[in-house]
């Protein structure tokens, strides 16, 4: 016959178990609705108006060469523009940064901003690669060029990716008539 001792026991060992189980889960949902939180808080900051005039802004710069987009772009004559294209661009790497650390997931940051990603690197990779070269700051920027890449791999399993239009900074010179 069972003794009330080991139905007790068993009762305390069951209680514990559940209880662990219990908080796990509530520690798991927690953390989803922070990264959650965190991951809209990201999103309104991109979304808004002034940092898509901005983007919008870049997408229009031509320069020659590096030295041509220094001085049509860089710190030194544009301190303000160089302020804003820097924060623009350390958003992206700071976005890549959370994929590659897990925090959030490559569709999420895939259905907040897709083709700008890459469309957005393509046009500054080779500024990019030099300041690279001659700030001897080679990992410049690295988790946005991997998030790059990402976002593009994950865009062909989708079939949703779409090569990068001739005018996608004047849409409207590109309409067929």
């Amino acid at each position: 016959m069972v003794s009330l001792e080991i139905i007790g026991l068993i009762f305390t060992g069951l209680s514990i178990s559940i209880s662990i189980i219990y908080y796990a889960s509530v520690l798991r949902n927690q953390n989803k609705t922070r990264q959650a939180q965190f991951f809209k808080q990201f999103s309104d900051r991109l979304h808004e108006p002034k940092t898509l005039s901005l983007w919008v802004q870049m997408t229009r710069w031509e320069w020659e060469d590096f030295e041509d987009f220094e001085r049509k772009y860089g710190s030194v004559d544009h301190p303000d523009q160089f302020g804003e294209r820097y924060s623009f661009w350390a958003m992206l790497n700071d976005l890549g940064w959370l994929v590659e650390k897990g925090i959030i997931g490559i569709g999420d940051v895939d259905t907040l901003i897709g083709p700008m990603i890459y469309w957005t690197w393509e046009k500054f990779e080779p500024v990019i690669v030099e300041s690279r070269r001659v700030y001897h700051y080679t990992d410049q920027y690295r988790s946005w060029e991997t998030l790059t890449q990402k976002v593009i791999e994950y865009r062909k399993k989708q079939n949703t990716y779409q090569d990068i239009p001739e005018y996608y900074d004047d849409y409207l010179s590109s309409i067929e008539q």
